[in-house]
């Protein structure tokens, strides 16, 4: 809500999100959604004192809170699945707000990050059958290839060859488009399969179109795709 304070800067909008609760509920009866901390808020004098600020947001109209949910205040992540696709999706999407930002020297902190990033998410990469869904802990992977997966893949590995020089990244982004074109696109009814499980057989069951799937990642791709190479 507040984003980080400027030392010295003086404030005339809302202070805490408490405030900026009240005066949404004032206008308009919404639902509003909150941050709680488990651990306390690291600015927290004790979890006495977090508690009470967290029913004064209550109290003002929050209706269901959100905590921390894979990292504590240490950023210790304490999620046992490995999500591939959100990891090549977040190298690239990092990438991007970097370059729209304009902060040279952020931009040089992100892109010290950013083939790391993409390297932890090669992991799931199975060349010729696109990336696969996940890893969980002590309970081995989820083959299936998921649409949405595929998409932030060929942006995540052309970004890399794009930006970085890389080549492999260049290589891998056709090489998943391809897997997309032979597994993932519909071509009868148009639009792209859930997913292609890890027996090899299309999952024609899941959604075309839903609460979890529309014409999001896969549309953005295509036009991720044609901005970037105008000028190749």
């Amino acid at each position: 809500l507040r984003g980080d304070r400027i030392e010295g800067q003086v404030r005339s909008d809302f202070a805490y999100a408490s405030e900026l609760v009240k005066y949404i509920k004032s206008v308009r009866d919404m639902d509003v959604a909150g941050a709680c901390y488990p651990e306390g808020h690291p600015e927290s004098a004790n979890i006495v004192e977090d508690i009470r600020h967290m029913k004064i947001k209550v109290d003002n109209g929050v209706s269901h809170l959100n905590s921390q949910l894979f990292f504590d205040n240490d950023w210790r992540c304490g999620y046992d699945i490995v999500s591939y696709g959100h990891d090549i999706e977040a190298s690239w999407l990092l990438h991007e707000a970097a370059l729209v930002l304009g902060d040279a020297e952020v931009l040089r902190s992100v892109e010290t990050m950013v083939p790391k990033i993409a390297e932890a998410a090669h992991e799931g990469f199975t060349q010729e059958d696109g990336m696969i869904y996940e890893m969980q802990n002590g309970h081995g992977a989820d083959g299936a290839r998921h649409w949405w997966v595929q998409a932030e893949t060929v942006v995540g590995y052309f970004n890399l060859w794009e930006h970085f020089g890389n080549q492999e990244g260049l290589e891998n982004a056709i090489m998943c488009w391809e897997f997309i074109k032979a597994h993932i696109i519909d071509r009868e009814n148009g639009e792209w399969f859930w997913s292609l499980r890890s027996d090899g057989t299309v999952n024609r069951e899941d959604d075309k179109a839903g609460f979890w799937k529309c014409p999001y990642h896969n549309g953005r791709m295509c036009m991720e795709l044609i901005e970037r190479t105008k000028n190749i």
